[in-house]
């Protein structure tokens, strides 16, 4: 089964990840998690002017790992995400989405863009994605 969200790529969009880092993803699960970002990522044109991502990684505390106003190429997206190590440790969404909008979001703003903040699943559910090949976002 192939499921496939089609997202309309011609209007700006600026999309943050909520990174889990807890000690709810073991050690071994994260280089799955660094994949399914990548993969992710892959899928929208990463420019200053089209898609811009950031990263907010979050546990006990959170850190914001990349920026909205970082250099937007796939190359330093992919370059981010994979010098990111695991650190496990409590969970604390609550200061990694104060981040993501006080420090990530608002710094950054620019009209017309689309603001989307998506956390990061659950292992289960990024296992029921490779298993059912599920395409989450194709840029049309």
């Amino acid at each position: 089964m192939t499921v496939t969200v089609r997202v309309d790529c011609t209007n700006p969009l600026d999309l943050v990840f909520l990174v889990d880092d807890s000690s709810s993803i073991r050690e071994p699960e994260w280089p799955e998690v660094q994949g399914f970002l990548r993969s992710v990522a892959d899928r929208f044109r990463i420019s200053r002017d089209e898609t811009r991502i950031g990263i907010v990684r979050y546990a006990t505390r959170a850190d914001i790992i990349y920026r909205l106003t970082s250099a937007q190429t796939s190359g330093a997206v992919r370059s981010a995400i994979n010098r990111m190590a695991h650190l496990g440790g409590s969970t604390n969404l609550a200061e990694a989405l104060a981040q993501a909008f006080q420090n990530v979001f608002l710094p950054a703003q620019r009209p017309g863009a689309a603001r989307v903040t998506q956390t990061l699943p659950s292992l289960a559910c990024l296992h029921f994605a490779a298993a059912t090949n599920w395409n989450l976002f194709v840029c049309e």
